[in-house]
């Protein structure tokens, strides 16, 4: 999926996740699957993760003129 232009990560705690009111605003959410006895990686772990995709998804688009 295409990252788009303007977004804003959010990212919540790993035992108690974002609140119900920050849930009902956001347009998308992504879920990085984990397999084991874990459920959550550690906050820290998770956006380093997210920005790794997000870097490598951005540097593939191509550049618009100008």
């Amino acid at each position: 999926t295409p990252w788009p232009a303007k977004a804003i990560l959010v990212l919540g705690n790993e035992e108690y996740g974002i609140s119900s009111h920050v849930s009902q605003i956001c347009d998308t959410f992504a879920h990085i699957p984990m397999y084991g006895r874990k459920n959550s990686l550690n906050v820290g772990c998770a956006v380093a993760a997210v920005c790794f995709h997000i870097r490598s998804v951005i540097s593939t688009r191509p550049q618009s003129p100008g």
